[in-house]
Order: structure tokens, then sequence, then C-alpha cells
């Protein structure tokens, strides 16, 4: 399996981090700009290790399978119906990571 199937993707991490999620994770999408382009500069987002991290660039946790299940609350708060199609992902990092989502924007969990 392949460590992008490992990690939450970058559109989760994003929102993960605009709520307020702690940053600390052994991954990071990190965005760097270059300007080796002949238009001028542009990002690139790569996945780096916890040791690689840093503090010159934007940077987002991609959080691990089992990361996530720590944050996740240990009884159930909420029901939440598998028929809401915004909850569907393709891997168990993603599910994970769109739960925790909801369950931080409806105030059913803190971490």
């Amino acid at each position: 399996m392949k460590l992008e199937q490992e990690l939450t993707n970058l559109k989760i991490s994003k929102r993960l981090k605009e709520l307020g999620v702690e940053q600390e994770s052994l991954f990071y999408y990190l965005e760097v700009w270059s300007s080796n382009d002949e238009k001028g500069l542009y990002s690139e987002i790569v996945i780096r290790n916890k040791d690689e991290k840093s503090n010159k660039c934007e940077q987002w946790s991609a959080f691990t399978v089992s990361e996530l299940g720590e944050m996740l609350p240990t009884k159930n708060k909420a029901f939440i119906s598998p028929m809401r199609s915004d909850l569907y992902a393709d891997t168990e990092a993603n599910a994970r990571g769109s739960m925790l989502i909801y369950l931080l924007e409806n105030g059913l969990c803190q971490v």
C-alpha cells in the first residue's frame, strides 16, 4: 500500500488545521515555492516526515490512520448516517479525517 493511502489527503488536512487540530504528526504536506518556472513562482505539495518539517513554508499535518484513531472520541456521541455522501472516503485515513471534521464542526468533540 502506498504511503498516500495511509494519510489524510491535502483537502482534509487543510480543513483539520482550520478547525484548530494540533499540527503534530509523523508526516506533513509542505507547500514549496520555486522560481525555476519561466512563468514565475509556483508551488508544489510534497509529503515529508517529522524530521524534514520546515518553518519556512506553509504546511499541514498529514495524519495517519492511527493518529486519527487517537483523536476520535471513544464513546459514540452522535449517530452519523452512512447515507451522507460528504462522509464518503476512498481510504480509511480520509474516512477518519472526514469523521473528525464532522464531529468538530458540529461541536460533538474537541481535540
